[in-house]
């Protein structure tokens, strides 16, 4: 189904009756709503349950500018307001649980409780890392155009292959300076505004959020739970699905 929110289309899916607890679920940076599909059929037995496409992924409209994380945070807000979802469960993962802080802890969103799955609050290490490769490789790049042109192509295919940004320059031009902004975000100065439970639910080998975030952002959340799944990475609920719905159930149950 689509939304129309500010003239962008938002591109969402629901199940389950109005009459439950409604749970809204935001993937990550470049997924779409599908990443929970092994998620959801569980949380119908006892939840209405809302997925969306973020601007810009899945079969969303693109923005027609950069948007901060803020600007995320206002549609998603807009988003629900409009379909009158009041006092929701908000899960996200990765930059999904990043517009949640956001929501909650900027722009005063009132939540039953939040999930935010493998997303920290800080500036993301090996994103930034990925966007100091990538502006090294366009340095390099220029000073390989000035090569005989017989010596050109070879040089610029063993760069881009060292460099590793094929997936970055594919992107759309709008979306790859909505990376640069919301990369450089760091929300730390919100946390402490988040007013409803809160878990933290991390796996442990994640290479591009480590838990060492987890742990100083459950010092900063008044009302935060940590726990680290330690057979899982960057997506527990597809690496330990059982664990991950225990946790979660734990957390449900409480609030």
């Amino acid at each position: 189904m689509d939304a129309m929110i500010d003239d962008l289309k938002i591109n969402y899916a629901v199940w389950g009756s109005s009459h439950h607890q409604t749970i809204v679920l935001l993937p990550g940076w470049g997924a779409d709503l599908t990443i929970f599909q092994s998620v959801i059929p569980y949380l119908l037995k006892n939840y209405q349950v809302y997925a969306l496409d973020l601007p810009g992924f899945g079969k969303s409209a693109m923005p027609d500018k950069p948007l901060t994380i803020t600007d995320y945070a206002i549609v998603i807000t807009s988003f629900l307001r409009q379909q009158h979802i009041i006092r929701p469960v908000l899960i996200g993962h990765d930059f999904g649980g990043r517009i949640i802080m956001v929501m909650t802890g900027k722009l005063g969103f009132l939540a039953e409780g939040i999930v935010l799955v493998n997303s920290t609050g800080f500036k993301t290490k090996l994103l930034l890392g990925h966007y100091y490769w990538y502006y090294l490789a366009w340095y390099f790049k220029k000073i390989i155009l000035r090569f005989k042109k017989n010596h050109q192509s070879s040089y610029l295919e063993l760069l881009n292959k060292m460099m590793r940004v094929k997936k970055f320059n594919q992107l759309p031009i709008i979306l790859k300076k909505t990376f640069i902004k919301v990369t450089k975000e760091d929300l730390r100065q919100y946390l402490k505004y988040i007013r409803c439970p809160t878990l933290l639910l991390w796996g442990y080998h994640d290479k591009t959020n480590p838990p060492s975030d987890a742990s100083i952002m459950k010092k900063i959340i008044p009302q935060a739970d940590l726990v680290i799944l330690r057979t899982s990475g960057h997506y527990p609920y597809l690496d330990n699905l059982p664990t991950f719905l225990t946790v979660l159930t734990n957390f449900l149950n409480r609030i």
